[in-house]
């Protein structure tokens, strides 16, 4: 009988509401059943403190997986923008026990050749991260929205971040959080990331406006994970009723419903996988 794949780990991200503070979501993901939480810093003012948030991941018993930077911006200024943003990353990462910093990826013009220390912006960010991070720490470049094109020239870009990601051993994710250009050829571009790809941010699973196409993206996404045996992160972004982002009850309903279709999905196709295995993924660091 076939091994049946090791399930994701299903995830909430902090993007989920920029209102609640960060420390508020893990007793949200532990209400949701989920496996950890994701620290997205996007719009995110000052640098957080990482003693509240390890204090509250160990009294709920949810671990913070990962720490996602925001984007750097250009100008004379993105190279002390990327440093600062590094510092922060590191001190979250030793406060907190994250074991992943999600950061954009270089530029087109960079892809084919490691990050440099006379090169601004992103680049000058993952220097210090690979310098600074202890060696277990795992680096993912994120392919964002906006960079998602419906073009083949896309598709040689996503050939072309792979084996960047292979040849200087970092990870990759896919973030659908955002407005989704409709020609996007979902399927390829992901098989083209694969196997180097270890997490998808989801976007929303409900098409009403104004995501009723980047549902149908977000759909087509989960089928292919589900049908490839993805086993690595998959972060829920749970939108709940309008005015109801700042109730931590209201998001962990989301997230749980979000959870429970995706794991049901990946049992309806991976027969006979045992539904505990759910259970015993979720011990997993």
């Amino acid at each position: 009988m076939a091994t049946a794949p090791t399930p994701p780990l299903i995830t909430l991200s902090t993007r989920a509401s920029r209102l609640l503070p960060l420390a508020s979501f893990l007793p949200v993901a532990a209400a949701a059943g989920l496996d950890g939480v994701d620290l997205d810093l996007t719009g995110r003012l000052g640098r957080p403190a990482p003693e509240p948030i390890r204090l509250r991941a160990a009294r709920e018993g949810v671990p913070v997986r990962s720490v996602w930077l925001p984007p750097t911006s250009g100008g004379p200024l993105s190279e002390r923008q990327g440093r600062r943003m590094a510092a922060t990353a590191v001190s979250l990462v030793a406060g907190t026990g994250a074991t992943t910093v999600v950061v954009d990826r270089p530029t087109a013009a960079t892809e084919r050749r490691p990050p440099g220390p006379r090169r601004p912006g992103t680049r000058s960010l993952l220097q210090v991260l690979r310098q600074e991070l202890p060696e277990p720490i795992r680096i993912a470049l994120v392919v964002r929205p906006r960079q998602l094109g419906g073009t083949r020239d896309h598709l040689v870009e996503m050939t072309a971040l792979r084996r960047l990601a292979e040849e200087w051993d970092y990870d990759l994710a896919l973030d659908l959080f955002g407005p989704i250009d409709i020609g996007w050829e979902a399927e390829a571009a992901v098989t083209r990331l694969l196997p180097r790809l270890t997490a998808i941010r989801l976007g929303p699973l409900e098409s009403r406006p104004p995501g009723r196409g980047r549902a149908r993206m977000t759909a087509r996404v989960l089928s292919l994970a589900v049908d490839a045996g993805f086993g690595g992160t998959i972060a829920t972004t749970p939108q709940p009723a309008a005015l109801q982002g700042l109730w931590g009850p209201a998001i962990a309903r989301a997230g749980s419903a979000t959870a429970a279709l995706i794991r049901d999905r990946y049992l309806t196709v991976h027969q006979p996988t045992q539904r505990d295995t759910f259970t015993r993924s979720r011990q997993r660091s």
